[in-house]
Parts: structure tokens; sequence; C-alpha cells
């Protein structure tokens, strides 16, 4: 996993941190106290896993990702509820390469084999996915390696092999950075 994905620094000057058997850790740096957050089988409302692979901001929750769970975390309780349509996907043996939270609180996840995107709106009990639907069938990023989303609110994808992609909400397409325009859903 990248580090970047299990780190998280808040505005409010907190470091939120995921760790690989170790669940989540929050460090306030004013104070320098350390909070650990991690799986607890007696407790329904703990994190389901300690085996964190990535932490993701969402207002006053994290989104928490482990190998075969997805919960949103509330920061100040440490009480998760499971992203079902995420922890099903995973249950079934999926796997999920890169998520965005976006600053509407879509869930954006990039599922492989095959290199899928889907989009998960709050309260996150459905999922919309994406699939190339042009003239140039296949013609959807391949491999998808990062996604973010820039300061306008756009996401971007960046593919392995096929090059950048951004998503233009207005009308529900992406677009390469050669042009072409690729209609989804």
């Amino acid at each position: 996993n990248n580090v970047e994905d299990m780190i998280y620094v808040s505005s409010d000057h907190a470091i939120w941190m995921g760790l690989h058997l170790g669940g989540v850790n929050f460090l306030d740096l004013r104070t320098g106290k350390i909070r650990s957050y991690q799986s607890n089988s007696s407790n329904p409302e703990s994190l389901p896993s300690n085996d964190v692979l990535s932490v993701a901001d969402y207002g006053d929750s994290l989104i928490v990702r482990m190998r075969s769970h997805a919960s949103v975390m509330d920061k100040r309780t440490g009480k998760c509820r499971p992203i079902r349509p995420i922890c099903e996907y995973l249950e079934e043996g999926g796997n999920i390469r890169i998520f965005l939270c976006d600053r509407d609180k879509n869930l954006w996840i990039c599922k492989q084999n095959p290199s899928r995107l889907a989009k998960l709106s709050p309260p996150y009990n459905e999922e919309i996915e994406y699939t190339a639907n042009n003239t140039k069938e296949a013609y959807f990023p391949n491999e998808i390696s990062g996604m973010m989303q820039d300061n306008l609110g756009n996401i971007w994808l960046a593919s392995t092999y096929d090059g950048l992609f951004v998503y233009n909400c207005d009308n529900d397409c992406f677009a390469s950075l050669g042009g072409e325009e690729i209609k989804l859903r």
C-alpha cells in the first residue's frame, strides 16, 4: 500500500494513521496525545479488522478500508458502521485498488480484474457502476493507477496504459486528455 493512503493529516492539526494489523491511530499534534482504535469482537461498533489499508477524510468521520471490510468511523467516538456494497464486493473476493471520497461525500471505487469504476453516494446503500458505453466499446481506462480530486472538484483518473481522464459531472462522462469523450453508465 502507498503510505499516503494510510496517513491523513486533518486541518485541525491531527494525524490519522491506518496501520497494517494495528487498526487506526490518532495523533493530536497540539497535545501530543495518541488514541488507538482497534477491532474488538465483543463490540460490533468497533473496527471490524485491524488490517487497515487506507484512511480518507469524511468530515466528522473517516472512511477506513481494510482487507475485507470498509467502514465509516466517527472521529469523536471511534464507532464504525459498515459500507455494505463495498463489504459484499470484498467478501466475494473482489479487489479494490483505489478509492476516493470526493468533496460531495461520494465514494469513488476502482475495482480490479477487470478495471471498473463505481460511485456510492451517501448513505452508501447502493452503488452505480461505470463501464464504457461508447462507439469504441473497450476504450475505458485499463489499469487505473491513481485517482484524485482537484481544487475545482474534477475527478481525475490515471491509467497505466491509457493516460489521464477527467470526469465531467455535468454530462456524466470521462474525457481523455486526448480529447475523446467517453459516455458512462
